[in-house]
């Protein structure tokens, strides 16, 4: 099966001399769920940044259901991302706009809204728990119930590709596991899922593990790398 999303030879650094990434390469198949597991510093929330467009890296390849990224055509960008839910490790909510207008807000910059846009909001906030939330800024929800706002955001439009930052190290142990199994819901219709994690502590039996290390991208194993 051809990867969903593919990176070859992935090359990043920062100045003076500090190299995040060396010839890093990554395949990401239709239904994976994978889990990029590292220390703090080791460049997880990088990775999913070029990913997203939002680093560039020195050099390396990166396609997108078999389409290159547009790093050289500005016009190109929105359309990728728009291809992609990414859940932010900071979440990236607008706190004068409702948490139903949050979770709506990828709708808004697309000129075809579905009909039943309040529904399938409505419906996203009760699957985790904030439908009565919904009208509520998220400067007065907890940290833990804000990620799980920019966890429905990222999956309402249904993106090929999920990126989630850290999704699970604010939530509790009942909360992570509700947004896990949306994540591995998505994965079994077909999505791939990346998320990174400092633990490794990802309760999935799909899961894949890769271990950021050292600029290198340590090798797939259904366990966390010693």
């Amino acid at each position: 099966m051809a990867p969903l999303l593919l990176i070859k030879n992935l090359k990043k650094s920062y100045p003076p001399q500090r190299t995040v990434f060396d010839r890093a390469t990554l395949a990401v198949e239709p239904g994976e769920l994978v889990a990029l597991c590292g220390p703090s510093g080791a460049g997880k929330t990088t990775f999913l940044d070029i990913i997203y467009l939002s680093e560039r890296p020195e050099s390396g390849e990166i396609f997108l259901e078999g389409k290159q990224a547009p790093w050289n055509e500005r016009r190109g960008v929105a359309p990728w991302r728009r291809r992609i839910g990414y859940i932010f490790q900071d979440q990236k909510l607008f706190y004068d706009r409702t948490v139903f207008e949050n979770v709506a807000l990828p709708f808004f910059f697309d000129s075809q809204q579905p009909p039943n846009l309040k529904q399938e909001v409505e419906k996203w906030l009760s699957a985790v728990g904030l439908f009565g939330q919904k009208d509520k800024s998220p400067g007065e929800l907890s940290l833990g119930e804000r990620t799980l706002v920019a966890l429905c955001r990222a999956l309402i439009t249904s993106p090929p590709l999920i990126l989630a930052d850290d999704p699970l190290s604010n939530l509790d142990s009942a909360r992570a596991e509700v947004a896990l199994k949306l994540l591995e819901k998505e994965a079994e219709a077909g999505k791939a899922v990346v998320l990174t994690s400092a633990t490794g502590n990802v309760n999935c039996p799909r899961v894949k593990f890769y271990f950021i290390d050292r600029g290198q991208l340590l090798g797939e194993t259904r366990e966390v790398p010693a």
